[in-house]
């Protein structure tokens, strides 16, 4: 039901603007509306199943109007170096066999750019909030989960489209009843990511992300555990319209349920210079106590 309803939106959206001409200056653009829905699906090493499903609309304005000029258009920001302040709102349903919840989250979020500065910094502040309860025949306790978090990059422009940062996240998350404080965490995580832009003949363009990174959780009740992560994302302009990728990545470290490997594939397209399409799928297989994921996530951009 839920492609059906993005199907419409699509649609809807599509009719809408199809009559705008495709020159470059009428291309360009300084507010991004987006919608988006996703699926998760979990297998436990156990074999037991769970569902996550939702929605997410953000709203983002960019500090000056983006040129798109001659370039891939989903990249027309970042190589004209426009800084943005962004809201996001999501909500999402959880079902597995014992119990059901209900997720919501709220993203701010602010990025600093100038054309002719190497300097680069991103700030974002999210709060949710998780409501579980348990299903007849299970005499548990109903609870819930708060989370807070708070992140900042600060990246350096090496050359014109190639971008090295540093990001921090600090991340807090709180039970109730009381009886659950027990499984209260934090989460840290440190990583560096290098994000280049390379010409690769014929009008093509190649994208290319590389990361590696650190993530402590700090629980009440057990020992601190790590994590590495290190992974890449590759995205093939073939046009100024469309891209195609894939990513990978690999976690490893203690045995926490989040260790294993992720490989995804990814698309977006532009059916006009102002309304664009993208679908993500990626598969996660866990290793040890971690589950594996299945997730598939739809979108589409709206630009004015």
């Amino acid at each position: 039901m839920k492609r059906t309803v993005f199907s419409s939106i699509v649609t809807t959206l599509l009719l809408a603007i199809t009559s705008q001409a495709s020159t470059a200056s009428e291309a360009d653009y300084q507010i991004e509306f987006g919608f988006g829905l996703f699926e998760t699906d979990y297998t436990s090493p156990a074999g037991n199943t769970a569902e996550l499903s939702g929605s997410i609309i953000a709203f983002e304005y960019f500090l000056d109007t983006v040129n798109v000029r001659n370039q891939p258009l989903a990249e027309a920001w970042f190589m004209n170096r426009i800084g943005s302040f962004g809201v996001a709102f999501g909500e999402a349903d959880y079902d597995q066999k014992d119990r059901s919840g209900e997720i919501d989250l709220n993203v701010l979020g602010f990025t600093y750019m100038q054309p002719g500065s190497p300097l680069y910094l991103d700030f974002y502040y999210t709060t949710g909030s998780e409501e579980y309860d348990f299903k007849p025949g299970y005499s548990f306790i109903d609870y819930s989960n708060d989370l807070t978090s708070t992140s900042v990059t600060l990246g350096y422009f090496v050359k014109q489209n190639t971008l090295f940062v540093f990001e921090y996240e600090s991340a807090k998350y709180e039970h109730s009843p009381a009886a659950y404080s027990q499984f209260d965490y934090t989460r840290k995580e440190t990583n560096l990511k290098v994000k280049h832009l390379a010409p690769s003949g014929n009008g093509t363009m190649l994208n290319i992300i590389g990361l590696v990174g650190k993530t402590t959780y700090d629980e009440k009740t057990k020992a601190d555990t790590d994590n590495t992560v290190m992974g890449f994302e590759v995205d093939f302009y073939p046009n100024s319209t469309t891209s195609i990728g894939g990513t990978f990545e690999q976690t490893t470290g203690d045995d926490n349920g989040y260790k294993g490997k992720k490989v995804g594939l990814q698309g977006k397209l532009f059916l006009t210079p102002k309304f664009s399409i993208a679908v993500e799928f990626s598969e996660f297989s866990g290793k040890g106590t971690s589950s594996d994921k299945d997730a598939i996530n739809l979108t589409a951009n709206i630009r004015m």
